[in-house]
């Protein structure tokens, strides 16, 4: 039975990373069973005709990347509170 499966991913072929490794190679295996797959990612410049064409699956873009996670501001409002914890 074939399933529409949809992976949503913040970085994708031809982007070099663990996570974009993953997410390329799952939807590869996912069409080459017969699925229907869509990829929903931060598109850059690169053209993804022929990659959607070599697979057999449908990638689309959505837009630019809105959020960013700032870990340092976490550590300092750790280090900030850690001090009141440690005389209470």
């Amino acid at each position: 039975m074939k399933k529409n499966i949809l992976i949503v991913c913040a970085s994708f072929y031809p982007v070099i990373s663990p996570r974009s490794h993953r997410a390329t190679e799952l939807a590869k295996e996912f069409a080459r069973e017969g699925h229907h797959v869509t990829i929903l990612t931060i598109k850059d410049k690169q053209g993804y005709d022929e990659f959607e064409k070599k697979h057999n699956v449908t990638i689309k873009d959505f837009g630019r990347k809105k959020f960013s996670y700032d870990h340092n501001r976490d550590k300092s409002i750790r280090f900030k509170y850690r001090k009141y914890y440690k005389t209470v």
